[in-house]
């Protein structure tokens, strides 16, 4: 298991830092993504599940846009790899471990901005 924190220091240090600039921003943004994963999650399950590689690749982008927003290191490199994978590599073991790992970051990911916020 990785001991890299999941929201990248630096990143959650900016995200503060605009939270003081503009008060309730950094709740904002945390709540559109915690919000918003889960569909896009679901979205690209489905679309592999259905080998719609345009769905997946959409989905894992809206997933890895936010992920770099919030320096959400392990989602960036996972969600990277899902929206390029070549759909004839769709239920390779490869392919499935990548969304495995995904499942993992994402909820690895709400917990941890939870608990940031909670924190706040």
């Amino acid at each position: 298991m990785s001991t890299d924190p999941v929201i990248d220091p630096k990143a959650l240090e900016l995200l503060r830092s605009l939270d003081q600039d503009r008060p309730g921003a950094m709740i904002e943004l945390v709540r559109l993504f915690i919000t918003d994963a889960p569909v896009q999650m679901q979205r690209l399950e489905e679309g592999y599940r259905d080998r719609d590689g345009e769905q997946v690749r959409q989905a894992a982008h809206f997933l890895r846009s936010g992920a770099l927003a919030l320096g959400l290191t392990g989602m960036i490199d996972t969600s990277q790899v899902i929206e390029h994978l070549d759909i004839t590599r769709y239920g390779e073991p490869e392919s499935e471990a990548a969304l495995a790992a995904l499942r993992v970051e994402s909820r690895n990911a709400v917990v941890a901005l939870l608990s940031v916020v909670d924190s706040l």
